[in-house]
């Protein structure tokens, strides 16, 4: 099974903006969050009959997330004031349904906030209709204590966790052969399970920060992994290890040394563009990106240069003006650019991996701004392609075949690869030879270069290795990976240095241009050479 199939039982909404009627919705997040964890989500209209078969068909796991409040009657109460229904009447019984279904049929199954609360009511349970809305429950992040045995526990492999809650109903009477698995700190029930059934039912939402937070994203992966494997438990074990995919997002701290040096005040400031999470980001992404992230920082600071790193997947920290106001740019690899953005079609984004639109929107703007004001650019792997699609040129989606570019499924993905380079580029001069042996693990590379850009590398099978702007001060696309800790050392401080070496240029001719008449400008600021201020080799954002 390449990608397991995700049912998520859509809510029908009366009032849908750019709709002229009702329809079936989901949010977003869920969304993402299953696409993130390798598998398919697929929206259920609730009209349809989960009695039927054909209904169940090509489903590999369910999704029941939150959404209006249950009808009291359906537990045996009249419906106090506040209480907020479904806009449709046959919304509830569709979605019980569903979840008995799929216990029936032992399809794994995640129940979210209103999804474990009709797990409750399936099996005979009641709801506390309201709780009190100044607590932490509504729109907070609180922790939550795992009960020991639980398959949630397993999952999440710890016994406490902080979370997101938004909610005015909680469990009450529990319905029959239902276990309580997680508490909040005033009692209420957070999560339940069912004894034997591939089921987690928790009462806050992991869509909310899944995105961030592996404690949120793992509950989607084990799902997906039990879609996959058809084995619950030993889902929960993968995940918990981190063999499915470990979705830490790299942190600051990972790519900079303890003692940090120091340099002078006017010391050339390079921001460092490197996804730090993206979709699909597992346990070898992650090493990776760290490793080749700490690999460059560690080079830039060698040449003299501070290191402010900007996450471009990260909307939280993300900031346009980082990158506008550091005197040269340096883009690294990460996942695939979403094809749209250069005109591929569907079977281009059936091909691609790690996308994340915001991210790649992000960073077109970033090389943009960089070359709008000429500072120097450096762009590796998918930078290039970032710099390529930015100046309107076009990607090929999936190099066939690619065992020169990258290692064969179940192999390392970075493989050696002998490139030529054109003697009269930049990359030639600073390389000093035509036939150099790379580092490379890439399935996608430039087909049609942007405006300005020339090609200026070629695999044996002329692929596009490298490209530079003919009317830029200095900027130079990269397809491999000259970072790469394993590979020619001298290769890579070499290209450094000549990237810093351009940075000081352009910050001692703009204070040559800016400084009063009269007044020497052999320097950036106050002059590198007789500044005795200084400041740390990283100027991290947030």
């Amino acid at each position: 099974m390449d990608k397991p199939i995700i049912g998520v039982t859509g809510m029908v909404s009366s009032s849908i903006n750019g709709l002229r009627f009702s329809g079936a919705v989901v949010a977003t997040a869920v969304l993402e969050a299953i696409v993130r964890s390798g598998a398919e989500p697929r929206i259920l209209f609730p009209g349809g009959d989960p009695a039927s078969d054909d209904h169940w068909e090509g489903l590999d796991g369910l999704v029941v997330p939150g959404g209006s409040d249950i009808n009291p009657r359906l537990y045996g109460q009249d419906p106090i004031e506040g209480v907020t229904l479904t806009d449709v009447d046959y919304q509830d019984e569709y979605d019980l349904a569903m979840l008995r279904g799929a216990i029936d049929r032992r399809l794994p199954t995640l129940a979210i906030c209103r999804g474990m609360q009709l797990l409750n009511v399936a099996f005979g349970g009641d709801l506390i209709q309201h709780i009190d809305t100044s607590s932490e429950h509504v729109g907070s992040i609180h922790p939550v204590e795992l009960e020991d045995g639980t398959l949630v526990r397993r999952i999440l492999g710890k016994p406490n966790v902080d979370v997101s809650s938004y909610h005015h109903q909680a469990a009450g009477r529990l319905g029959e052969g239902l276990l309580p698995a997680a508490v909040a700190s005033d009692g209420t029930i957070e999560a339940l399970e069912l004894a034997g059934a591939p089921l987690v039912a928790v009462q806050w939402h992991p869509e909310d920060r899944a995105r961030t937070d592996r404690d949120d994203q793992v509950l989607f992966d084990w799902l997906a992994e039990a879609a996959r494997t058809g084995d619950a438990e030993a889902a929960a074990d993968a995940v918990s290890s981190g063999s499915t995919g470990d979705h830490r997002r790299v942190s600051l701290h990972e790519l900079f040394p303890e003692d940090m040096p120091e340099f002078p005040a006017d010391a050339p400031e390079v921001a460092v563009v490197a996804p730090l999470y993206y979709p699909g980001f597992g346990e070898e992404e992650y090493e990776l990106i760290r490793d080749y992230a700490a690999s460059t920082v560690s080079a830039l600071h060698a040449a003299g240069a501070r290191v402010v790193v900007v996450d471009p997947g990260n909307p939280e920290t993300r900031r346009l003006e980082d990158i506008e106001r550091a005197d040269g740019v340096l883009y690294l690899g990460g996942g695939d650019i979403d094809p749209r953005l250069y005109g591929g079609d569907a079977e281009a984004v059936a091909k691609s991996s790690g996308v994340d639109r915001e991210s790649d929107e992000f960073s077109v703007a970033g090389i943009r701004a960089t070359l709008e004001r000429d500072a120097p650019l450096l762009a590796v792997c998918r930078g290039s392609q970032v710099m390529n699609v930015a100046l309107g040129g076009t990607l090929i989606p999936d190099l066939v075949p690619g065992d020169l570019h990258h290692g064969a499924k179940g192999e390392p993905m970075f493989v050696d690869e002998e490139i030529h380079l054109d003697p009269e580029s930049k990359i030639g001069r600073i390389l000093g030879r035509r036939e150099v042996v790379v580092r490379s693990g890439h399935h996608q590379a430039v087909e049609e270069p942007g405006q300005n850009l020339r090609v200026v590398a070629r695999a044996l099978d002329g692929t596009v290795e490298g490209v530079e702007h003919t009317s830029a001060r200095w900027a130079l696309g990269l397809q491999w990976h000259p970072e790469d800790p394993v590979g020619n050392h001298d290769d890579f401080r070499a290209i450094i240095e000549e990237f810093v070496s351009q940075v000081r240029t352009v910050m001692r001719e703009r204070a040559t241009a800016q400084a009063p008449a009269g007044e020497p400008g052999d320097g950036a600021g106050a002059g590198v050479a007789e500044s005795d201020e200084r400041s740390p080799a990283m100027a991290p954002r947030s």
